[in-house]
């Protein structure tokens, strides 16, 4: 009897067991269930490496064609009131701007350039702003003059406003006045010149012009804002001139090179200007400096008879290749006695080319989001004095600390 009652306990032991091995197989496959069903649930919204890509070309190549149709196709520009100058047309000394000089004949500038500003408030752009207010309470200018390159960045027309405010607080603040030529980089995004010219007139201190609107070469951007501005002494007569213009921006044709010359058109221009101030003047030449962006051919040839890493130049001129004939034109005319360029960053020459009489100079940026070590940011300070019975000036680099 014992016997038969252990057997059938052992029975149900054995049916027990089963019946566990039965729940744990049945749970496992459960569980083997819900994961295969969780895997294809995290497969759906798996990414393969090719499609990853596919993913990332296809953004920058969207952002890509945003920013090219907005570069050259739907582009912002402003209307501007044509001013189709001839060099027939009466010249009136009085439509231009004068600066006037102090009782004794002072009168300072402040040469700066290549600001190459980003967005206005990143670091690099906050310690140019410092480094330009810096330059301007130690050298006490009467006129801050930039000479290109003013900004670099897609968002140009909103970049130019944000400078604008930048330098009519500064100029306020100091008492001066500001003013601009165009570089290669100015109209580089969104908008044209005719934009950043709309922005720069309506400046309370910049004393930038718009100008000749016809002064352009086919094939090239448009050629904009050559002006000049006189320089009186107290009793207001004409002392100097102060003679700015656009040297345009990339070559077109292969005997250009990489960036276009100064117009035919300009250079009457400038002739024009030269002869009527002289005219004005009682047929006496008035003394004048030129202030534009990339240097001249001449500046290029100075440097073929120095050794580079002397005597300001740091860096290779980098000039058009087509020499369209401004700098013979002002040592014909006998006006100007100096030119005042920017856009190679590191150089800060002066000079005269073949023994002529036209001091050529470059000054360095003063740009941190331009290229260039920092021991070459800086300006450049212009003093003259108009009360002498010949114009004296003197002009030197400052940089920064």
């Amino acid at each position: 009897m014992n016997t038969e009652k252990n057997n059938e306990k052992s029975f149900e032991t054995s049916d027990e067991s089963i019946k566990t091995v039965e729940t744990a197989t049945d749970t496992a496959a459960t569980d083997t269930t819900a994961a295969t069903d969780k895997a294809k649930t995290y497969k759906s919204f798996f990414f393969s490496r090719r499609s990853a890509w596919l993913v990332v070309c296809t953004l920058t190549l969207g952002a890509l064609v945003f920013n090219l149709l907005r570069m050259f196709v739907f582009r912002v520009k402003v209307t501007l009131t044509d001013y189709e100058w001839s060099s027939t047309e009466e010249f009136n000394a009085k439509n231009f701007q004068t600066l006037s000089a102090d009782k004794n004949g002072d009168i300072t500038l402040l040469q700066i350039t290549d600001l190459h500003l980003y967005n206005g408030t990143c670091s690099f752009d906050r310690k140019t702003f410092k480094l330009i207010e810096q330059l301007v309470k130690d050298s006490e200018p009467d006129l801050i003059v930039v000479t290109g390159d003013a900004i670099m960045t897609l968002n140009n027309v909103k970049i130019m406003k944000k400078a604008a405010i930048f330098f009519d607080d500064l100029c306020a603040k100091y008492e001066t006045k500001w003013c601009l030529v165009f570089g290669n980089h100015d109209a580089w995004g969104y908008g044209d010149k005719t934009a950043l010219a709309d922005v720069l007139s309506k400046s309370k201190y910049c004393m930038f012009q718009i100008g000749p609107t016809n002064l352009s070469s086919d094939g090239h951007t448009l050629t904009l804002g050559n002006y000049a501005i006189n320089v009186v002494d107290s009793t207001g007569n004409y002392k100097c001139s102060l003679v700015m213009m656009d040297s345009n921006e990339r070559g077109v044709t292969k005997e250009e090179g990489r960036y276009a010359p100064i117009t035919p058109a300009t250079i009457e221009w400038y002739e024009w200007f030269i002869n009527g101030m002289t005219a004005a003047n009682g047929g006496e030449v008035v003394p004048s400096l030129a202030f534009f962006h990339i240097p001249l051919a001449e500046s290029k040839l100075m440097l073929a008879d120095t050794e580079m890493g002397t005597e300001g130049f740091i860096e290779k001129v980098c000039s058009s290749d087509l020499n369209t004939g401004i700098y013979q034109k002002m040592v014909e005319l006998g006006s100007t006695l100096a030119v005042f360029n920017g856009h190679d960053h590191q150089n800060s020459y002066q000079n005269y080319y073949d023994g002529g009489n036209v001091l050529l100079t470059n000054c360095v940026t003063c740009g941190y989001f331009a290229y260039g070590a920092k021991e070459y940011k800086g300006g450049r300070v212009i003093k003259l004095n108009v009360n002498q019975p010949e114009l004296v000036f003197e002009t030197y680099s400052i940089f920064a600390d």
